[in-house]
């Protein structure tokens, strides 16, 4: 019998497990032994998300959200 998982098998045990979800919802996912950055929605069908668990997926998420935030600034201004 094999003792050591794949990276693989790690990344799926952390993926079904309920303690790495947060946020209700919002299905926010912190997967501190998953290596994947973006992880699929645990709804079938719902996207991905980032593994905030990753310092890259924390950037990922700040840089997305200053997009969002530029681009609506920016059109506020435009309507002015």
């Amino acid at each position: 019998m094999r003792k050591d998982k794949t990276q693989e098998e790690v990344n799926e045990a952390e993926w079904r497990d309920p303690a790495s979800w947060r946020g209700g919802w919002l299905g926010l996912y912190f997967g501190k032994r998953d290596a994947r950055l973006l992880v699929p929605k645990r709804r079938p069908g719902g996207g991905w998300t980032v593994n905030l668990a990753r310092r890259e997926g924390k950037a990922l998420l700040l840089a997305l959200l200053g997009a969002a935030v530029t681009a609506l600034l920016v059109a506020l201004d435009r309507a002015a």
